[in-house]
This record gives C-alpha cells, structure tokens and sequence, in this order.
C-alpha cells in the first residue's frame, strides 16, 4: 500500500481534493454572503420607510396647518 501511495501520490492528491472541495465551498459561502446583503438591504430600506411615514405625515399636516394659518 506504502509503495502505491508514493506511486500515484495519493496524500498530495487527497489533499489537493480537500483543497478543491474546500474552495468550492467557500465560493458557496461568498455567494450567499452578497445575497443576504442584497436582501438585508431591501429589509432596512423599508423598515427605514416604515418608520419615516409617521414622521412625513407629520410633517406634512404641519405644512397644512401653517398654511392654513398664514392665508388667514
């Protein structure tokens, strides 16, 4: 088995394989890395909505009511 394993290199090829194994993994991992980015930048950009629209409504009655007041 000694004589075979030097022939064909099998622990420089076992190891190259974990190697490529490992690398495909991690592209894996980079991949779904952008995704979540893309995805958790979507859900702040509306939680972020979510949150402003009272404050615009606010605002906005605000505009109208010194509006209101200034063609009186």
């Amino acid at each position: 088995m000694e004589r075979w394993s030097v022939r064909w290199a099998w622990v420089e090829r076992a190891a190259a394989w974990d190697d490529e194994k490992d690398w495909i993994k991690h592209q894996g991992q980079l991949k779904e890395i952008e995704s979540m980015g893309v995805r958790y930048a979507g859900q702040a950009q509306l939680i972020a909505q979510a949150l402003m629209h009272p404050v615009n409504t606010f605002l906005t009655r605000l505009r109208d009511m010194q509006a209101a007041r200034a063609s009186r």
